[in-house]
């Protein structure tokens, strides 16, 4: 009844269907283990997964949206998004994780972070265009001249609107998190 209601009430597609109900089969295990139920609700049922291609930016297209971040004509919000994208693509980090990077978490040329999702410690080495991106001359531990304060709807709006700009011409539809993708190919 609930994966119905998810996907006819609540039109959540297969995948988001199959977070959700992973997340309850994760609960149900953590119960039965606790000895407060002996119920496994997902004896005779499976969650299905549809494959989805994950979308990319191949090194030249990083260096499109590179020499757009530091083209002068280039506007001052659109140039705070690029800043963390950018760094997102060299080092793979998650925004949230990004904006927790100041001087003291730079060691030898190297991100050290404690990550907020999973909590483990990352040591990430910072290759020349990264180490553009971080002005070390800013007062303080901070690290950028700006903190990026946009929804996540707004900052994919930018990175879009950067894409289809005149000086880059992408025809891709992108997120923050196809950041990671990039870093990861």
């Amino acid at each position: 009844k609930y994966m119905y209601y998810l996907e006819h009430d609540r039109n959540n597609k297969k995948n988001s269907i199959y977070q959700k109900l992973s997340t309850m089969r994760r609960f149900i295990n953590d119960a039965i283990n606790l000895e407060l139920t002996q119920n496994y609700a997902f004896k005779k049922f499976s969650i299905k997964i549809d494959e989805v291609e994950k979308e990319f930016l191949d090194l030249n297209e990083i260096k499109k949206l590179h020499n757009l971040y530091e083209n002068p004509g280039c506007s001052d919000r659109l140039k705070v998004t690029l800043h963390y994208f950018l760094l997102s693509c060299y080092t793979g980090l998650r925004l949230s994780d990004i904006r927790r990077v100041d001087k003291n978490a730079i060691v030898n040329n190297a991100i050290l972070l404690k990550t907020q999702k999973t909590g483990k410690q990352v040591r990430i080495p910072l290759n020349n265009s990264a180490l553009k991106l971080i002005n070390f001359d800013l007062e303080g531990l901070k690290l950028f001249e700006r903190t990026i304060k946009e929804s996540s709807y707004k900052i994919s709006i930018d990175l879009n609107d950067a894409l289809a700009s005149d000086d880059v011409k992408i025809n891709k539809k992108i997120t923050f998190h196809t950041s990671r993708h990039s870093f990861a190919i």
